[in-house]
């Protein structure tokens, strides 16, 4: 895609903005929709739409219709992770919650092995609009799927009653800025291949392999008890203000580390962090909504965080730019770092 538009990082920073924009904009009424409308209805509905604006990526023939195109994936791709996560929470009882929610998290990571294992060698054999056709036919079948064998569990009231409370309040208003200034972290993801590639002189497969490390962790600490034992063993806000330090640390020595061996090590590191943080925040809202409401009000924090992760790619393509890689993720890594002393912030019994 870089190549074939003739990119540069701000551009290619962009690309990810744009379906990233869509996906932050719609967090908030999809939550509502979920609410009023079933979580499961939103979430099949959402794949078939990725589906077909998969297929009509196929047929892109310049930067603006790429742009445009995916921010309406984007849309499709924002009734997912709400919905999801707002099910899960309705399906499992308080002591097996966080494992389920790590769980669930953690099988966003298989995407990210998978893209550098079969994406990278299908666009570099084909065309980068190969994996997006791939990707496709995978949605349609797993739309049929989930619809036919996943059942959404009664709430407490009718779904006539769902989403009448206020989200926007201050705790929630808290937490989402917390989510915010973590999103710029996740925002690195879209350039830590290349940052490999050029660090260590690796080829762009290699670099990717490499990079699968960090979901490899990921999927590790959220399948085993490390991720689960830190959010039901502490209390959510210690959970939370643990992976923001682990956010500084792996982020700060991913641009000082100097061997691939110490690299891997950073990204382990990452991998544990992202493993704990996403399912601890999702798991204080959880302790503090009302099931009727839950999906709203996750909608209202996740689009603070999507908000950073929209903002951080094009933030740090012009960064790199400017500053180079090593830099860039220093001055990324400040922002934990922010988001700990708004952690402390919460009450004791948050």
């Amino acid at each position: 895609m870089i190549k074939e538009f003739k990119l540069n990082y701000f551009e290619a920073g962009l690309v990810s903005t744009c379906s990233s924009l869509a996906y932050c904009g719609l967090q908030y009424p999809i939550g509502y929709l979920a609410d009023r409308f079933g979580r499961k209805n939103v979430i099949v509905f959402g794949q078939l739409w990725s589906a077909v604006i998969c297929f009509l990526l196929l047929l892109v023939g310049d930067f603006g219709r790429l742009l445009i195109l995916l921010l309406l994936l984007g849309v499709g791709n924002g009734m997912h992770f709400i919905p999801s996560a707002a099910l899960i929470s309705d399906c499992y009882p308080p002591a097996k919650r966080g494992k389920a929610l790590s769980i669930y998290f953690s099988a966003q990571a298989i995407s990210l092995i998978a893209a550098p294992v079969f994406a990278v060698p299908l666009g570099e054999s084909y065309n980068w609009r190969v994996p997006f056709a791939a990707i496709g036919v995978f949605e349609v079948f797993v739309a049929l799927l989930f619809f036919v064998v996943v059942k959404e569990p009664p709430r407490e009231q009718s779904t006539q009653n769902a989403a009448r409370g206020n989200p926007i309040n201050r705790r929630n208003l808290r937490v989402g800025v917390v989510s915010h200034l973590t999103g710029y972290v996740f925002a690195t993801t879209n350039f830590v291949p290349t940052f490999l590639s050029l660090k260590f002189a690796l080829d762009l497969y290699t670099a990717g392999v490499l990079y699968s490390t960090l979901s490899m962790a990921l999927i590790a600490s959220s399948w085993s008890t490390l991720s689960s034992f830190v959010i039901l063993r502490f209390k959510p806000k210690r959970a939370i203000i643990l992976s923001e330090v682990l956010a500084f640390v792996s982020t700060a020595a991913m641009a000082l580390a100097s061997s691939v061996s110490a690299m891997v090590g950073v990204l382990v590191i990452q991998g544990i962090m992202r493993s704990i943080m996403v399912p601890a925040i999702l798991n204080y809202v959880t302790m503090v909504t009302r099931p009727e409401t839950r999906a709203t009000e996750m909608g209202f924090i996740n689009t603070l965080w999507v908000l950073g992760s929209v903002i951080g790619p094009s933030m740090i393509g012009l960064l790199t730019d400017a500053l180079g890689f090593e830099l860039t993720f220093i001055a990324v890594s400040i922002t934990p770092l922010a988001s700990v002393l708004l952690t402390m912030t919460l009450t004791q019994n948050d």
